[in-house]
């Protein structure tokens, strides 16, 4: 954090590592890339370089859905580089000829082509290569890479399929992990995870080591959320709270929420140990980056939570959290009964005979019980969600109808005597029914314990960041979308940088809700015109119109197309002139400085969360860095504003 009386504003460009393209790099963006890359920033004057995740990722492109949080992903190694290349070379070549070509980032060719080579390279070390000090004192260093390494080799035998799944070997306690790792019939397999992963660390630390000797920073994305089907969470199972994952609550655009599929860390019971794996992680970090952005760090207060065995996130509810207690609902005059009635489904036979017709006979033997002398239906205790309504032998139309069934409740069962109010409480049957002083008796139980929450958000948040702040990496943090009360008060009395989008960033208040003006931003922010999950800085000029009130507080010429190259530099020059510590500048939205490049390409949402883009997580600069570096009318643009922003410092001291 900056503690200094003078005001620094710096220059930062945000960009996944696969996306990056030179001369030398093969199928994607790699390590060693990003000496040429920072001898581009050097060259404008950019300070920090901020990268998306780069840890292993097993079969999966997000740069967020790792299989290890300490791993680095085989994808950004640069073979050339490697001994004994030169006997391969040729083949090399003609294996990535196509695909280094490609307009997009092809992944699984990159990664499988990649590791199909690397294992060639790998039989022809001498022997004797795994008994030498030098890579044993680096197992001594990194012990995270023996879980690791046997991960990904039980991984393979299982066919990549999900830990949980597995047959065998899905809950090793720690010893019998280590007398797996020291047979000597797995040495061979382990140490080629272990050699890829050495060989990844050193050509990472060299290109970090020219980053240093140039000034320039690097800056991680942070997801402190760990996926269910990871290394970490199979080796560190008790850390985390089993049967559950994190994910989003309902909202306009996505109205059944998302289960992220992510792991929820049980903090009640195991604090102390979720710490500690922490303190790994943020070690194994700091070898690499200067600082870490925490993605999503409304989660340090609270997570929105989901069962495991939902695709959707309208059944969660948040934790931690303050909860309504059955005793206090029984005091209320809510017997068992009646709770009941509120935290199960319970369909009606008519509703059911009437939309399934013949077919409701077998939705009754397969998944649901009458009760006696009722025509109500419960579901049968096996079916705990969606994912298990989807796999029965039944109708689309019957599979979707007792989704929305199972779905509909007042209450969630949270644990054993413990409820939360369902997010779309309001139009359950159970709810509808009750009368108005039930309805008025059950919101003022529940605004009591959000009143309560808040209270524990801010304890947990706070106790959260403070740990953070104490490590030795500059924190700042990104809290886009729905936060809990307080949390920029927490931030701001703790001095913590946050990111801010620019377009969402208006006085809403005022006649036509001009955005902020460059000297009313908070100092400890973070601005930016895009992310990586919206639209680039041109996509939103073209689709969004602007009044001439907006257009002046942003700097843009009046009188002229908002669209055009003129307006849209200006709008660079505009985010460039926010007096806030750090400026933010995408890749795409650098790229676009160049008039021929904003005329001609068509830029991509890196990823668009709201659909299943193919894609997503595949975007590749369409020039190198040995263009971008040689483009001189885009560099004297970025570089003579950049020289505008570092002037600022002086006239703030």
């Amino acid at each position: 954090m900056n503690t200094s009386v003078k005001n620094i504003y710096k220059t930062s460009v945000s960009i996944p590592l696969f996306s990056l393209s030179s001369e030398s790099s093969v199928g994607c963006g790699e390590f060693l890339d990003l000496i040429p890359f920072g001898n581009w920033c050097k060259q404008v004057g950019i300070d920090n370089i901020h990268l998306l995740p780069v840890n292993d990722t097993g079969c999966n492109k997000s740069p967020y859905s790792t299989i290890s949080t300490f791993a680095l992903n085989p994808i950004y190694i640069q073979l050339q580089v490697l001994a004994h290349y030169e006997n391969i070379k040729d083949d090399v070549e003609k294996s990535f000829k196509k695909i280094t070509f490609k307009e997009h980032i092809d992944y699984s060719a990159v990664r499988n082509k990649k590791i199909k080579i690397l294992r060639q390279l790998y039989h022809l070390l001498p022997k004797t290569w795994s008994e030498g000090p030098e890579i044993n004192n680096w197992i001594n260093d990194n012990t995270w890479v023996k879980s690791y390494s046997l991960f990904c080799h039980l991984l393979q035998k299982q066919h990549n399929d999900p830990w949980k799944g597995w047959k065998e070997y899905r809950t090793l306690e720690e010893e019998e992990c280590f007398s797996l790792w020291n047979k000597k019939q797995n040495k061979q397999e382990l140490y080629f995870y272990i050699w890829v992963q050495y060989e990844l660390d050193k050509q990472f630390k060299s290109a970090v080591k020219h980053l240093e000797n140039l000034g320039i920073t690097l800056q991680c994305d942070l997801s402190l959320l760990v996926p269910e089907d990871s290394c970490d969470v199979w080796y560190h199972r008790e850390i985390f709270k089993p049967r559950l994952h994190a994910g989003a609550p309902p909202e306009k655009n996505l109205p059944s929420g998302q289960n992220w599929g992510y792991s929820i860390y049980n903090w009640k019971n195991y604090r102390h140990e979720v710490y500690n794996y922490w303190d790994k992680r943020l070690n194994c970090l700091s070898q690499y980056f200067h600082s870490i952005r925490v993605s999503h760090a409304q989660g340090l207060f609270r997570i929105w939570c989901t069962p495991e065995y939902n695709y959707s996130g309208i059944l969660g509810y948040y934790t931690p959290a303050v909860y309504i207690d059955h005793k206090k609902l029984m005091e209320f005059g809510f017997d068992d009964t009646r709770i009941k009635w509120l935290s199960l489904p319970h369909i009606e036979g008519s509703k059911l005979f009437g939309i399934l017709g013949q077919e409701a006979s077998k939705v009754i033997e397969l998944a649901l019980n009458q009760l006696p002398n009722e025509d109500l239906y419960l579901f049968k205790p096996f079916i705990k969600g969606e994912k298990v309504i989807r796999e029965l032998p039944l109708s689309k139309e019957a599979k979707k109808f007792l989704t929305s069934e199972f779905n509909s409740r007042c209450l969630i069962e949270v644990s054993k005597d413990k409820y939360a109010l369902a997010w779309n409480y309001k139009y359950s049957p159970s709810y509808l029914s009750l009368s108005s002083l039930e309805k008025n008796t059950l919101l003022a139980l529940s605004e009591e314990c959000q009143r309560d929450s808040q209270v524990l958000w801010k304890k947990q948040g706070t106790n959260t960041l403070q740990y953070l702040i104490s490590k030795d990496l500059d924190i700042s943090v990104e809290t886009l979308g729905v936060s809990p009360e307080g949390i920029y008060d927490v931030l701001k009395d703790m001095n913590i940088e946050n990111t801010v989008v620019l377009k969402w960033h208006r006085e809403w208040n005022k006649y036509g809700s001009p955005f902020l003006k460059s000297n009313q931003y908070t100092y400890l922010s973070s601005c930016t015109l895009s992310t990586h999950n919206t639209n680039t800085a041109k996509q939103w000029l073209r689709n969004e119109v602007l009044s001439d009130l907006q257009k002046e507080s942003l700097n843009l010429p009046l009188g002229e197309n908002q669209t055009s190259f003129n307006s849209y530099k200006s709008l660079i020059k505009h985010l460039l002139s926010i007096k806030c510590r750090n400026v933010l500048l995408n890749i795409q939205d650098i790229i676009n400085l160049d008039e021929k490049n904003f005329h001609n390409i068509n830029d991509i949402i890196i990823n668009d969360a709201n659909t299943n883009n193919e894609l997503n997580w595949s975007y590749k600069i369409p020039i190198t860095i040995e263009e971008l570096s040689n483009n001189n009318d885009l560099n004297t643009y970025l570089k003579r504003n950049i020289q505008i922003r570092r002037g600022m410092e002086d006239a703030s001291f």
